[in-house]
Parts: structure tokens; sequence; C-alpha cells
């Protein structure tokens, strides 16, 4: 019998950070609600094609987004590259990612009651209190949420919508802006 062993250590030439995939989040959701009747084959066929979309983008041998982020899905373990305190942080990413005409806007709300909002254009009105924006950036053809910088650590809700997509996830933010999913609805 042949026994492996694996080394959890940060590789030193990797920066990447978690990226979680937006139609498997939805997927998720599909596959675990009691509503089949929202459920159809073009959903799951489209939804399938996104991810892979995705999928392929943060593999591709040149492209700025796989510079950045590797592909992670809830649920799964990260690889070791990942670090942090366990090797297989699951459901863990810095960031959430979708093909660019998947989403069309996200709404969420704070533990505390305070409201953030982004909205598909490119110049939202700033709000002076305890709105918090996400922070969307297009590369190569995907949508990439991040969490801002200065945001408090702690619990949050966002709504994510679109065409085929109506997400509501629980996320925990931690004082890095990495954040961990703990409800998908």
């Amino acid at each position: 019998m042949l026994i492996s062993t694996w080394s959890c250590q940060k590789a030193q030439s990797d920066d990447r950070k978690p990226l979680i995939s937006i139609p498997e989040l939805m997927m998720d959701k599909l596959a675990t609600s009691n509503d089949t009747g929202k459920v159809t084959l073009r959903h799951l066929k489209d939804l399938r094609n996104y991810d892979n979309k995705l999928y392929k983008a943060l593999y591709k041998e040149h492209g700025a987004l796989p510079k950045k982020y590797f592909y992670s899905r809830k649920g799964s373990c990260c690889p070791c590259m990942a670090g942090g305190s366990t090797c297989c942080a699951c459901s863990r990413g810095s960031a959430l990612g979708a093909v660019g005409e998947m989403i069309t806007h996200v709404v969420g709300f704070g533990s505390d009651g305070s409201m953030f909002m982004f909205t598909k254009m490119n110049s939202a009105p700033q709000v002076n209190s305890d709105t918090l924006k996400l922070d969307r950036t297009s590369i190569e053809g995907m949508d990439i949420f991040t969490v801002p910088e200065n945001t408090k650590a702690g619990k949050y809700t966002v709504t994510l919508k679109g065409p085929i997509v109506e997400l509501t996830l629980e996320m925990i933010v931690s004082g890095d802006g990495d954040i961990d999913i703990s409800s998908v609805q």
C-alpha cells in the first residue's frame, strides 16, 4: 500500500486568492430547492455553461484573472496554496465571480442594519451614512465582487439578482476582507 502525505504550506510564489463561482452557488441552490417548478433544464445548462466560462477564464495560460484568483466552490477544499490556518478552508474566498451578463444588481445588509448596494451603473450614487458598496471589477468579461478594504468584520446578507440568478447569501466577512459563506438561499 502506498501512503501519500500532503504538505499544506503556502507556495512562496503564489499570491492568488480563491474566487467563489456564483453560477455554482446558484446550481447548489437549485439542487437543494423544494420548488422544482422553477428549475428547468435550460437554467441548469446555462448555469453550467457560465460556470465553465468562469473556470476556463481562471485557468487560461495567459490572462490577468488567473494571476489574481483560482477557482473555488462552496463546500470544496481549496488548494493548499490558499494558505490560512488550515489547508482546506471550505467555502472561504476573497471574491465572488460570474460571467459579466449574469448579475444585474447586488443588495446587502449588515448585522448592524446597514445596507449596501451595487448596480450595473458605473457611477452609483454616494450616500453619506453607514452604506457600503461592494467593489465590482470586470476582468476579461468576468464580474468580480469583492468586499472593500475598510469593511468592518461581521455578518452580512447579500442578494445577487440577474436573468437566471437569484441568490441570498449569508456570509461572514473577516478583518482581511475574506468571505465565508454560511448559507445559500
